[in-house]
């Protein structure tokens, strides 16, 4: 009877032991099953994030890439505004490009371009997403070839562009730091004969997070 008594006790404390270890192995199991669930989701949000970036990067390439093909030919002197003195920075401005050179002097185009910020017409700023694209109240970049003449042809070569610059908010301050106010999510500043052009960009990802990017080019002016 004693001996039976100690085996039964030694098989309890057997059994006691290996049903803490189940649940010791259980709960494991489930902190490392919750923090692969954590690291997937924040993966996941990483690529969808970066996927879109990665679209406004192409978006981005390209309307900078037209842009400075265009004002890598400006005749400097014709540049409206000049962006020299007191007011240095601009979102339009217009230009005559070098048709040829002529004993040295180069000769203009008959043509101006352009280049504008303007309002997306397709929606309207009134803080709704009146084209259903996910982005509310952008705005655009417009090229015009002919600009002032009477048969001018504008193409939109950057859209989805941000209101103001990125970090800047509308309200008269300077969020961003770059020492103006207000400024636009398309600039144009000059510094001597070097022209720089910043474009703001927003869209929103697969998960619906706001995503925003900058880009910038420069350009020398050598007419």
């Amino acid at each position: 009877m004693k001996l039976h008594d100690e085996q039964q006790g030694q098989w309890s404390n057997r059994t006691g032991s290996t049903l803490l270890e189940v649940s010791i192995s259980i709960a494991m199991v489930s902190i490392v099953l919750g923090v692969a669930a954590m690291v997937g989701i924040a993966g996941r949000k990483a690529f969808v994030t970066a996927n879109k970036q990665a679209q406004l990067d192409s978006q981005l390439k390209i309307a900078l890439d037209r842009i400075s093909a265009e004002l890598g030919s400006a005749i400097s002197s014709s540049l409206d505004p000049q962006l020299t003195g007191m007011v240095t920075d601009t979102d339009e401005i217009s230009l005559a490009q070098v048709l040829g050179i002529v004993d040295g002097v180069p000769v203009p185009s008959p043509d101006l371009i352009s280049f504008s910020f303007e309002d997306d017409p397709n929606d309207p700023v009134d803080g709704l997403d009146n084209d259903n694209d996910e982005v509310v109240d952008e705005a655009r970049v417009v090229f015009v070839r002919g600009s002032g003449g009477t048969s001018p042809s504008a193409i939109t070569i950057c859209k989805n562009v941000r209101r103001h610059l990125q970090g800047e908010e509308e309200g008269g301050g300077d969020e961003n730091g770059n020492g103006l106010i207000d400024e636009s999510g398309f600039l144009i500043q000059r510094d001597g004969n070097l022209l720089s052009i910043k474009i703001t960009v927003q869209g929103t990802n697969a998960n619906g997070e706001s995503v925003t990017k900058t880009s910038s080019a420069s350009i020398v002016l050598r007419n």
